[in-house]
């Protein structure tokens, strides 16, 4: 038996004080239900956005009016920093939220779910945001390896971690810790463009799947609603 789902990941860039985006809280909840995904992956989001664009509780609402169920990290930051997952209640079900992959700090960032389809085929997907390394240079090293220690345990399960990694190895202005990008392919599949920047000259945004999860399909996708490009990946999953 063969299922076939979807993942969107996408930094909605809340908490940028500056930003010189126009948009609104219905046009971001249009961008991320136009793909139809089975699940969405959000950095970066809070209650309200710095500058009052985005109306995080209503964006909520009307995913949850489009059949989707958010699954929150255990603890939100203050600030419009924390991560969230939604899935399509009508082609998949949550049965427990995991614990984060780096429990001491940045719990807000990431967020994990053991889901089953209708099926009864499991899947683990998290939703992380990797702090940046010049402000949090030994957090990030340790999420680092907890999250490559995590991907080195065979699983019989497929298995996704996507969102905003902060972690750069394109052009020639990599970030401190881009090997790790690198070190994880070891274990998990790269499941995005790995030539194209998602945010500025930069490819900080990523999708990683365990070799059990087939993928289909893939695609970098502009928009005008975050400073980030969002990142599609269309899959399937098999008993």
């Amino acid at each position: 038996m063969k299922e076939k789902l979807s993942i969107i990941t996408l930094n909605i860039n809340m908490y940028n004080k500056n930003s010189k985006i126009k948009r609104n809280t219905d046009e971001v909840a249009k961008f991320l239900l136009a793909e139809n995904p089975s699940l969405i992956s959000l950095q970066e989001f809070g209650n309200r956005s710095f500058n009052g664009d985005i109306n995080g509780i209503n964006l909520i609402r009307i995913l949850e009016n489009n059949n989707y169920t958010i699954v929150e990290p255990y603890i939100d930051g203050k600030n419009p920093v924390n991560v969230r997952l939604l899935f399509d209640k009508t082609k998949i079900e949550l049965v427990e939220r995991l614990p984060p992959l780096y429990s001491k700090f940045f719990v807000n960032r990431q967020i994990g779910g053991l889901f089953k389809t209708l099926g009864g085929i499991p899947l683990i997907v998290f939703s992380i945001h990797l702090p940046l390394y010049e402000r949090n240079p030994k957090e990030k090293r340790q999420m680092w390896e907890n999250i490559i220690s995590f991907a080195k345990v065979k699983q019989n399960k497929s298995i996704i971690i996507a969102g905003d990694f902060n972690e750069n190895s394109l052009n020639n202005n990599p970030t401190i810790l881009s090997d790790k990008i690198e070190e994880l392919s070891n274990y998990f599949k790269p499941a995005s463009e790995k030539e194209i920047p998602t945010w500025r000259n930069k490819k900080l945004d990523h999708i990683f799947v365990n070799p059990e999860l087939i993928v289909e399909k893939y695609k970098t996708l502009e928009n005008t609603v975050s400073d980030h490009k969002a990142l599609t990946l269309n899959f399937n999953l098999e008993v």
